[in-house]
């Protein structure tokens, strides 16, 4: 199986996905004799080095308008917040990877942190979950990054073992993130220079 992924290189959103497939199907097929299963078109979140390429070009804000703009109620239904956690390399839990990143930790009453083995006789089914004007990101368009998590598959494996895959990759990835310091290519965290991303100031949604 093989799957791709396109996101958009500048501030836009993604083109419709289905039409986008069908088109890069058959120019790779015709040009290079590849096939591929299917393709997943990504809206880019305004955190990390995208945000930061965004303020540096003063586009932040008209990026964000765009995502505000283009909301869809319906995609409420897949955000992968919902379904899934993001935990850290010290066992810290997240709503999703990018509250995660942005230091935005899960909540439960009278704990502002919460570990991972707090979580194991916990029912988080209508637990609020922490939004900020980067969830945006999932809900505008097709917002197919609000299912990243049906990017994951392991052919003949369980849904478990698929999440199992997810989560390694999250840890891994969150690993390095610990290490270095930084968000890569010696960019500053975001986080602290967009004011409308301050975790004191994220608002809760109903899982």
């Amino acid at each position: 199986m093989l799957n791709l992924v396109f996101n958009p290189q500048g501030p836009a959103l993604p083109p419709p996905q289905v039409a986008l497939e069908a088109d890069y199907k058959a120019h790779l097929q015709q040009n290079y004799g590849i096939r591929f299963n299917q393709l997943y078109t990504l809206t880019n979140m305004p955190i990390q080095r995208f945000g930061s390429l965004l303020i540096s070009k003063g586009q932040f804000h008209d990026y964000m308008n765009l995502l505000k703009s283009a909301y869809r109620e319906e995609n409420l239904d897949s955000v992968m917040c919902r379904n899934l956690l993001s935990v850290a390399w010290n066992g810290m839990v997240y709503d999703c990877d990018f509250n995660q990143l942005l230091g935005i930790p899960l909540r439960l009453p009278g704990r502002p942190r919460v570990h991972v083995k707090e979580l194991l006789h916990v029912d988080l089914t209508g637990n609020p979950i922490a939004v900020a004007d980067h969830c945006y990101g999932c809900t505008a368009g097709q917002a197919a990054v609000a299912r990243s998590a049906r990017l994951i598959h392991v052919a003949g494996a369980s849904a478990a073992t698929a999440r199992s895959v997810a989560r390694f990759f999250r840890l891994e990835r969150r690993r390095m993130y610990r290490r270095t310091g930084s968000l890569g290519f010696g960019q500053k965290p975001v986080a602290a220079a967009i004011a409308d991303l301050d975790p004191n100031q994220a608002t809760c949604a109903e899982r």
